[in-house]
């Protein structure tokens, strides 16, 4: 008799109840395929079984029902837009063994409130969470904020960096308009371009590295921010910077 991995489905029907379906793979099968559930309006939740590693390309692009996505431990990546558009998920439990994550993979899901990303990520895509309006408190544990990240989550009040981190991108927290205060690990060494640029309630800035390269952008039109809320780590201010 052959061996199977077995999604698990509940899809959500017409009368407003559920149904169940198990989807049979092959024993040897190591990932979910490009755009496998791509549109699929009905899927509201799946379990994900041991032994698959990668979800691979849109592979649950624009499936609007879906609320629950339980992960195998194993999983090591997440491609592109791989949960793009799926506007109803309220909350991502990565594995922490997680190693790739593509660009866009959680972009748009407007229902997402919380999210971390673990420090065994050795590659992380621009513009993961960009457009996830619902978003409130993200953790981060890689060494790269990268380009476009949050952008636009004009929810997030709460952002969690550990000292791993080297570089916020371009646009990382652009228009996060209810970001009220920031820590900055000591080891970032990096701000780019409008990293937060309209982020029109941040008020205190602390931590940052005096040695830190600050693109004179970083904090464009935070209306809010003002020399005296800007701590700066061995030194008192950014000398006259926002003056």
């Amino acid at each position: 008799m052959s061996n199977f991995k077995i999604l698990k489905c509940t899809y959500a029907i017409d009368n407003g109840g559920f149904s169940e379906r198990n989807i049979e793979l092959p024993e040897e099968t190591t990932e979910i395929g490009k755009e496998m559930f791509s549109n699929d309006y009905a899927l509201y939740s799946i379990i994900i079984p041991e032994g698959i590693t990668k979800i691979s390309y849109a592979a649950f692009y624009n499936c609007t029902s879906l609320r629950n996505v339980v992960f195998p431990d194993g999983l090591k990546e997440i491609g592109e837009e791989a949960f793009c558009k799926c506007v109803e998920l309220t909350d991502i439990n990565i594995p922490k063994g997680i190693n790739i994550i593509g660009y866009n993979a959680f972009g748009f899901c407007r229902s997402l409130e919380s999210i971390s990303f673990p420090e065994s990520i050795e590659k992380l895509g621009d513009c993961v969470c960009q457009y996830c309006f619902k978003l409130k408190e993200v953790s981060i544990e890689t060494s790269i904020i990268p380009e476009g990240m949050f952008q636009f989550c004009m929810n997030l009040t709460k952002v969690t960096m550990t000292n791993k981190a080297r570089a916020i991108k371009r646009s990382a927290f652009l228009r996060c308009t209810k970001l009220v205060e920031l820590d900055i690990p000591l080891n970032v060494m990096r701000i780019e371009s409008y990293a937060f640029g309209y982020c029109s309630n941040l008020q205190t800035v602390t931590n940052i590295n005096y040695k830190c390269s600050i693109d004179y952008d970083a904090f464009e039109f935070c209306d809010k921010l003002h020399n005296s809320n800007i701590i700066i780590s061995e030194l008192e201010s950014l000398r006259n910077m926002y003056d």
